[in-house]
């Protein structure tokens, strides 16, 4: 099935890489990251003046730095041959800051342009829909928490099997007794989400904080997808149809296991079998992102469909925590704390229950998104 991404607030799915100011074209309220290696073999008779402004950049001033730099870069002929494509826009640089952090993306060669490509990857959008899954039992108490204070453990109860691990309640079918909560016995493995490329999209690079508190997090600054469209495929793999055809015991176990928590039950036509299956956890999925969002309605209007992305996933804290009746919030604040009494940094919890993971811009969660189906 094919599927459009828009993004509705800035979406961060971030790389190892960071953006290198020294390494830009200013251009009003725009930057351009430029090709420097290609600038510099093809400007050899600048290589001297380059490398003593590099040496020192951060020896003096930084201001002063950043603009020789940019006289220099623009003193070259035909400059902008080394750009990479699109701008990258922003309201307010601090040319001081180093810990931009860039979203994770290809380098492309179009038109004999370089354009960066950020892309969203399946693994995001399959961990986000796994969590959307897991978060739901959790609410709605399909899956039971049973914590012992004095042996300091907890216990999670799903249709009638116990285990510390939820997702090995709800997403691992059982094989045999050998194979039990192996990760190949994991139902999530036929779901298969391609890498969403754009169609469209712009890249801004914001001031980042986390909500409730003063600290910066770490990066405080990184280029976000700001808007844009991305597309890309959602669908059951054939390793199911090779199941169906040549073992259907565990075909039926895997059904079973699926029924237990998409409700969505084997007919005879195994194509509208796994259409079933797209639509029930797509749909379960829509429902509980809509449940997040429906207290900031003046931040998300006319959201259809929704999702959060990426660094925006710590929001799921607050959902899960703000769920629990008192008297099981207080059973595990207690057995949170058991846990973490030797550690260094432990979980803060506020009377509001929000521990202090959500990233915030401009009093908007980070990586809000909707996912259609085309």
């Amino acid at each position: 099935m094919k599927f459009e991404i828009n993004v509705k607030s800035p979406l961060l799915i971030s790389s190892s890489d960071y953006l290198n100011l020294s390494e830009v074209l200013r251009n009003g309220n725009e930057i351009y990251m430029l090709d420097i290696n290609k600038l510099i073999y093809e400007n050899k008779n600048m290589i001297n003046k380059l490398k003593k402004i590099f040496m020192n950049y951060y020896n003096r001033d930084i201001n002063e730095s950043f603009n020789e730099l940019q006289n220099q870069y623009r003193s070259i002929n035909n400059i902008d041959r080394y750009k990479i494509y699109p701008a990258i826009k922003y309201n307010r640089l601090d040319i001081k800051k180093s810990d931009i952090k860039m979203p994770i993306g290809n380098y492309v060669n179009e038109d004999n342009k370089i354009f960066f490509r950020p892309f969203i990857p399946g693994s995001s959008i399959k961990g986000a829909i796994r969590n959307a899954v897991r978060n739901t039992y959790i609410k709605n108490k399909g899956a039971s928490l049973k914590i012992y204070i004095d042996n300091n453990f907890a216990l999670y109860k799903f249709k009638g099997s116990n285990s510390k691990n939820l997702d090995d309640l709800l997403f691992y079918y059982n094989d045999s007794e050998k194979g039990k909560y192996d990760a190949k016995y994991d139902i999530f493995k036929f779901f298969e989400i391609s890498d969403f490329n754009p169609e469209d999209y712009e890249l801004t690079i914001f001031e980042m904080s986390r909500s409730k508190q003063n600290i910066k997090g770490v990066p405080s600054y990184a280029v976000a997808i700001s808007s844009g469209k991305f597309k890309g495929d959602i669908l059951i793999s054939k390793q199911l149809d090779y199941i169906y055809k040549n073992n259907k015991e565990e075909f039926y176990k895997i059904c079973e296991k699926i029924s237990d928590v998409f409700d969505v039950k084997f007919k005879n036509d195994l194509d509208e079998y796994k259409n079933e299956i797209i639509h029930s956890i797509m749909k379960m999925t829509y429902e509980h992102y809509k449940d997040i969002i429906k207290n900031e309605s003046n931040y998300y209007q006319n959201v259809d469909n929704p999702m959060i992305l990426g660094f925006g996933g710590g929001i799921e804290e607050k959902t899960i925590i703000s769920s629990l009746n008192d008297n099981t919030f207080n059973i595990v604040k207690k057995f949170i704390e058991n846990k973490n009494s030797s550690k260094k940094n432990k979980m803060k919890f506020k009377s509001n229950r929000m521990p202090a993971t959500v990233w915030i811009v401009n009093r908007r969660k980070l990586g809000l998104v909707s996912i259609n189906k085309l």
